[in-house]
């Protein structure tokens, strides 16, 4: 995910938010449909007029909406009330910080079980009952052994429950922290920066299957088109045909279907999917 939130998404979230169609929109804000269907597209210009009339309607500021701030409406809290350290706001502050994904980090609503449990592992409160757990299971041990009884079974099972506290609380904030990534991750699987997988079995079967008959230089890019997942279309077939003359590479044939790869050019494909 990148860090930046773009203006034609910042407007595309607002509206998603209160359900409301494009169409819905534009009429409530006085802007021609069609219109304002491209304001929605990553990197379209919006003239001041339709970012003033935008965030008056949302009920924001046009910094918000311009990505001057992360804040819905002006907020003027001063640093101190915020309780942090100068080594944590410069991180913060830090460029190179993502703090789109810090901000959605904090604000998910496991995040508080996440802290509070990272919080009992650093404060030492379960450090007690874990020892005492530990000493009563070695105590066990020592009597099964003192009895004579043979033990290799019980000692066994005995070594098996005895605590460790690093594996038990990484065990139990990988389970606090990996479902907030996850539903972040999930919530930006359609960004444009974001991968789209990679290859399955069945991808490599399809390339084989579909390249079967061809040779020589046809097969190979044939095996080409099939890895890079380019749409098999007449048009992109005629490109193929095309992508080797008797003076060699066809360059345009073969820049033509490359931007067509949803591997290559993620981005390009986003875009047109979205519209």
């Amino acid at each position: 995910m990148k860090a930046d939130i773009t203006i034609n998404e910042r407007i595309k979230d607002l509206r998603t938010e209160r359900g409301l169609t494009q169409k819905q929109l534009a009429d409530a804000v006085g802007i021609a449909y069609s219109t304002y269907g491209d304001y929605e597209q990553d990197g379209y210009f919006i003239p001041h007029t339709a970012v003033i009339a935008l965030a008056k309607y949302f009920g924001v500021t046009t910094d918000y909406l311009l990505g001057l701030s992360e804040n819905h409406i002006q907020v003027n809290t001063s640093v101190k009330d915020l309780h942090l350290s100068d080594k944590a706001i410069e991180v913060i502050s830090d460029e190179h910080t993502n703090s789109r994904l810090l901000s959605e980090l904090i604000t998910h609503p496991g995040f508080k079980q996440l802290l509070t449990d990272a919080e009992i592992y650093v404060d030492g409160y379960f450090d007690q009952n874990i020892q005492n757990n530990n000493s009563l299971l070695d105590f066990a041990r020592k009597k099964i052994a003192e009895k004579e009884i043979p033990a290799d079974n019980f000692t066994g099972t005995v070594e098996m429950i005895h605590v460790h506290q690093n594996d038990y609380f990484s065990h139990l904030l990988a389970n606090d922290f990996l479902p907030i990534l996850e539903d972040i991750k999930n919530s930006h699987k359609n960004d444009l920066e974001t991968s789209d997988g990679g290859y399955t079995a069945e991808d490599y079967e399809r390339v084989v299957e579909n390249t079967k008959g061809k040779s020589g230089i046809r097969r190979l890019g044939a095996i080409i088109v099939e890895l890079l997942k380019i749409n098999r279309s007449s048009i992109n077939e005629e490109k193929l045909d095309n992508l080797v003359t008797k003076d060699g590479l066809n360059e345009e044939a073969a820049t033509e279907l490359i931007s067509k790869s949803p591997i290559v050019e993620p981005n390009a494909r986003k875009r047109r999917r979205k519209k």
